[in-house]
């Protein structure tokens, strides 16, 4: 089984309480506990590295875009953020969901994850760590969709 990054994170979220994912307070536990559900460490280590960028990132206030103005994606976000990615995240801050700081730190979250092929779902769980580190609420969309959360799951467990 090829393991990457995003599927640390995903068993992290799924299976570690909120006392373990505190890194500042016991990594080595949570990596004894990484290694022995079969995760390496150049897997686990990248994943820790994600999730402290992840709670050391936002946009200085004055950095943000003038209301009405609208993002344009680079050529390298084009060609490793499929098209539905991309829709899904502009169609959320059309619809108020997404700040232009939450969708910047989606952006950058989801290109960390060096994945080549990102699809829909993995970038709905990025989108979703975002929003709750950010102590935003999460559509309800992506938390009942059952290629994220049901048996239906793509990741492995």
């Amino acid at each position: 089984m090829k393991e990457n990054m995003l599927d640390v994170l995903l068993y992290m979220f799924e299976f570690c309480d909120e006392e373990e994912l505190r890194l500042d307070q016991g990594e080595e536990a949570l990596h004894g506990k990484l290694v022995r559900a079969g995760f390496g460490n150049k897997e686990i280590f990248k994943a820790f590295s994600w999730l402290n960028d992840l709670s050391e990132q936002g946009m200085d206030p004055g950095d943000l875009p003038d209301p009405g103005s609208f993002r344009v994606f680079s050529q390298d976000e084009i060609l490793r953020l499929p098209a539905e990615c991309r829709g899904l995240l502009v169609q959320l801050e059309q619809f108020g969901v997404v700040d232009a700081d939450a969708r910047e730190q989606i952006i950058e979250r989801a290109l960390a994850l060096e994945m080549e092929d990102m699809d829909l779902d993995d970038f709905k769980w990025v989108l979703m760590m975002v929003l709750l580190n950010q102590d935003k609420d999460v559509p309800t969309f992506i938390l009942t969709d059952e290629n994220l959360m049901g048996e239906g799951s793509q990741h492995p467990h």
